[in-house]
C-alpha cells in the first residue's frame, strides 16, 4: 500500500500511484494512464479535455494550471484541483476500489466539481475520452453506449462499463483504426468539436467520449459523476462497494457513495 501525503505539482505531473487490494491506478494531471488489476494493465488512457464558450478548439484540463493535494493516510484516493483565469476552477477526485488477490473485478470512481468564479454565466463543454486496453490487448474490442449515459467495452474476455451522471449532451464510440481517430478529433485546439452520438463501434481498438455542455452561473458549480468498474466478461456484474469509513474521512458525503445507476438496473 502506497500513502500519498501533501504531493507537490510536479509530482502530480509524472502521477501518482493509488493501491487497493488486487488494483492499482495511476492518475496524473493529464490523465489516467495505467490501471492494473493482478499484474495486468487494463487501460491505455482515460483523459478530461475541456473548451468554454465559443473557443475554436479544445484543451487538456491539465492547461488549467494544476495542483495536486491527497488527504493524509489514504492510498486508493486522489484529488487534482486545477485553476483558471477564464474564472473556472475543476476538481476531479479519483477513488479506487479493488477485490480480493485473484479477483479480476476492480472499480473506479470520479468524480469533476465545475465551478465558475468568473463574473457572469459561461458554457464549459467537457469532455471525457476513454480507451480501455483490454487484457492488455488493443484488439478485438466492441464498444456499445445505450442509454445515453453508459458506455460497455467487451474483448478478450473482459468487460469495462462505465456510468455517468447527470446524461452527457453527447456521445461517441469509434475506433482507433479510423483516421483521424476520436482523440485527434477532441484534441484539436483549433477546431471545435462536438460528440457524433455514435452509439457503437467495433471489434478492434474500441474508444468512447461524452461530452457535457454546461452553463455554469457566476458563483455557481455543477458535479459530475463517473463510475468505472471492470471485470471477467463471463462473471456476473459484482460492483465493488466503495470503503464507506474512508469517504466519511474525506468529508465527502454523498458524492461517492450516491454512485449513478445503471438504467434499467441497480448500481
Amino acid at each position: 500500500m502506497v500513502t500519498l501525503l501533501g504531493l507537490s505539482a510536479a509530482a502530480g505531473k509524472a502521477g501518482v500511484v493509488l493501491t487497493n487490494q488486487n488494483s492499482s491506478v495511476t492518475p496524473s494531471t493529464a490523465a489516467v494512464t495505467n490501471w492494473t488489476i493482478g499484474s495486468t494493465n487494463q487501460l491505455d488512457q482515460d483523459s478530461f479535455w475541456y473548451r468554454i464558450g465559443d473557443s475554436p478548439g479544445q484543451s487538456p484540463i491539465s492547461d488549467l494550471t494544476p495542483f495536486v493535494s491527497t488527504p493524509t493516510g489514504l492510498s486508493n484516493f486522489a484529488e487534482f484541483t486545477y485553476g483558471s483565469t477564464s474564472g473556472f476552477d475543476v476538481v476531479v477526485k479519483y477513488m479506487l476500489t479493488g477485490s480480493q488477490t485473484g479477483s479480476q473485478s476492480s472499480d473506479l470512481v470520479e468524480s469533476i466539481d465545475v465551478s465558475n468564479d468568473g463574473m457572469s454565466s459561461q458554457t464549459f463543454h467537457l469532455f471525457e475520452y476513454t480507451n480501455f486496453n483490454l487484457d492488455s490487448s488493443t484488439t478485438g474490442q466492441t464498444v456499445t453506449i445505450t442509454g445515453g449515459n453508459t458506455a460497455t467495452d467487451i474483448g478478450d474476455g473482459m468487460e469495462a462499463q462505465t456510468v455517468v451522471s447527470p446524461e452527457p449532451s453527447k456521445y461517441e464510440a469509434a475506433n482507433t483504426a479510423a483516421s483521424p481517430d476520436l482523440l485527434s478529433h477532441i484534441s484539436n485546439a483549433s477546431t471545435a468539436y462536438t460528440l457524433q452520438d455514435v452509439a457503437s463501434a467495433g471489434p478492434g481498438d474500441g474508444e468512447w467520449a461524452f461530452e457535457w455542455d454546461i452553463k455554469v452561473g457566476c458563483n455557481s458549480s455543477e458535479v459530475i459523476s463517473i463510475d468505472k468498474d471492470i471485470q471477467a466478461a463471463a462473471t456476473p456484474a459484482v460492483v465493488p462497494e466503495p470503503a464507506v469509513g474512508g469517504i466519511v474521512l474525506l468529508g465527502l458525503g454523498g458524492l461517492f457513495m450516491k454512485r449513478p445507476r445503471r438504467r434499467g438496473g441497480s448500481a
